[in-house]
């Protein structure tokens, strides 16, 4: 009976083979934007949460203008600089990425992108 089904499906699948290529790639379009959206909403929802008083952070990138693209860090006299002239600031954290370092093991090697923080954060 199953095989009925889907044997009448595919013929008629085949029949309207135009139809079925929009249909099919149109859902195949929007399956993958939807999963974008849902996983850049997902990111953007989980970064600093983990903070107890999240709502008061206020994160502080570098844009690169010949290159066209953010840093998560900032030039290091920037920090001092915000606790210095800014009042009303509870406290400034910065973070600064670190070399790549290599971690040996038994004759294993791991390249690790590190980054320091401060003890604010």
């Amino acid at each position: 009976m199953i095989q009925s089904y889907l044997k009448t499906a595919v013929r008629t699948l085949w029949k309207h083979r135009g139809t079925t290529a929009i249909n099919g790639i149109g859902l195949a379009v929007g399956l993958a934007v939807a999963l974008l959206v849902l996983l850049f909403v997902r990111q953007q929802w989980r970064t600093d949460r983990f903070h107890s008083d999240s709502e008061k952070i206020h994160r502080v990138t570098a844009q690169v203008q010949s290159e066209g693209y953010h840093h998560a860090t900032v030039p290091q006299p920037l920090p001092t600089a915000l606790r210095e002239s800014v009042s009303g600031l509870d406290a400034v954290a910065s973070l600064d990425p670190d070399e790549e370092s290599f971690i040996v093991d038994e004759n294993e090697s791991l390249t690790v992108q590190t980054i320091e923080t401060s003890d604010a954060f």
